[in-house]
């Protein structure tokens, strides 16, 4: 009993690392290409047959696109590689991440799945140490700076690279233990005090 519940201390604080997919999510761009007036003071180079059709691009601030273009977006499939190493592999439309797509961070952490608006919905998130969550995400809006993140919610599962798992209601982003017994709920609010401090 005491090794399951140790094993589930560390599923909720390592659930709290799953709340890194909020930082994750904020990594990845609400648009992407970048917004004109703040990153580019002039548009990209592109080779190809802009505004429509295939086209290899390249943006004042370093980052790289090439794919399908429509109305001088990405728009189709396309791989957009950003200046600091990450890059998106999919669907594009309207310019963001659109449907099936691998985002791939400079740390090897990756996100495989669908995409909407510029962030995972459904799909599984795998890091660089072996760990894994598999399952649905919430975009969740942040109140105060209005940025988007996507954050696990509803059923999923959270795959140790030892080959532990923890397969629940996940609720923006951390683990729903009520369901448990009192002395996990306990612990779980232990160890959420314990990450606010």
């Amino acid at each position: 009993m005491l090794r399951s519940i140790q094993k589930l201390s560390a599923a909720i604080l390592l659930s709290s690392g799953v709340g890194y997919l909020t930082l994750v999510g904020n990594a990845q761009p609400s648009a992407a290409q970048p917004a004109p007036a703040q990153d580019q003071k002039r548009p990209p180079a592109c080779e190809g047959s802009p505004p429509n059709g295939r086209v290899r691009c390249n943006y004042e601030n370093g980052d790289n696109f090439e794919g399908d273009f429509r109305n001088g977006r990405p728009d189709g499939r396309g791989v957009y590689v950003y200046a600091k190493g990450d890059r998106y592999e999919g669907q594009f439309r309207n310019g963001v991440p659109n449907g099936q797509g691998v985002f791939l961070f400079a740390n090897d952490d990756r996100m495989v799945g669908e995409f909407r608006n510029g962030l995972i919905v459904r799909g599984e998130a795998i890091f660089a140490n072996g760990d894994r969550y598999r399952g649905t995400f919430e975009i969740v809006q942040d109140v105060g700076g209005g940025a988007a993140s996507s954050q696990p919610h509803g059923q999923g599962q959270f795959i140790f690279a030892n080959g532990d798992r923890y397969a629940g209601q996940f609720l923006r982003g951390t683990l729903s233990v009520k369901e448990y017994s009192p002395v996990l709920t306990a612990l779980a609010a232990k160890v959420s005090f314990l990450m606010k401090s």
